[in-house]
């Protein structure tokens, strides 16, 4: 297969981020961006310009900013583009229905209802929206956090022949 997606080989192919030489550590869970099972997101230094960006878990970033409210990522304030930018990618890499465009939406929502009655079934949709952010970030990082133990308790040569965590 051939990555025609690719521009000036930055991607490399299928799975790109996987590359040995694509070391780093997401600055946001620090887990390893090469055992994402997703592409990462690639967040920009600058908003107003392709480069330079952080690699960075998407799928983390978007559940962390549901979950906290926080709206500065890596030293910057996010902006609208941002949300943009990881809404689409967590739709293109299917990563599940927590984007934070949808809370943003759902919050401009609240405020616009007319009666306490439209704005308290609102204030309940959210609600239930951020306690289902919340489970899938304490699944996400169980699951990392099983991942870096079972890294760590296997030598690198255990991979030779095997996949990370089958039994020898």
């Amino acid at each position: 297969l051939k990555d025609v997606g690719g521009v000036g080989g930055l991607r490399g192919g299928t799975r790109w981020w996987t590359r040995s030489d694509i070391g780093s550590l997401c600055p946001l869970s620090n887990f390893p961006i090469m055992l994402l099972p997703y592409p990462p997101f690639k967040f920009r230094v600058d908003p107003q310009r392709i480069t330079p960006h952080r690699l960075v878990d998407g799928k983390y970033l978007a559940l962390s900013i549901i979950c906290s409210g926080q709206m500065e990522v890596c030293g910057r304030a996010l902006t609208d583009s941002d949300i943009s930018a990881l809404d689409d990618h967590i739709r293109r890499c299917k990563l599940g229905p927590f984007r934070p465009g949808r809370v943003l939406a759902l919050l401009r929502e609240v405020k616009l209802v007319e009666t306490s009655e439209e704005r308290t079934k609102m204030m309940k949709e959210l609600e239930r929206f951020i306690v289902g952010a919340q489970a899938e970030l304490r699944k996400l990082n169980r699951i990392q956090d099983n991942r870096m133990s079972q890294m760590r308790g296997q030598a690198p040569d255990a991979f030779v022949g095997g996949s990370p965590g089958a039994p020898d």
